[in-house]
């Protein structure tokens, strides 16, 4: 995260994190640190998770709707 803490201009965060990778508050935690190093320039994007294929490359199980 050097590039958050030495850039001013540059935002961050994923294009959309699904929900099924990580557990809410853990997620939370993660995306407060990167705002806080980058003062405030963190984008998050929240998605319900749809790809079975990334799903199985990550060994996670893919649930119903």
């Amino acid at each position: 995260m050097l590039v958050a803490t030495e850039s001013r201009r540059i935002r961050f965060g994923p294009l959309v994190c699904s929900k099924t990778f990580r557990h809410p508050s853990l997620l939370a935690r993660m995306a407060t640190q990167v705002d806080r190093l980058s003062g405030s320039r963190f984008i998050m994007g929240f998605g319900a998770g749809w790809n079975v294929p990334e799903h199985e490359a990550f060994g996670l199980p893919f649930l119903p709707p």
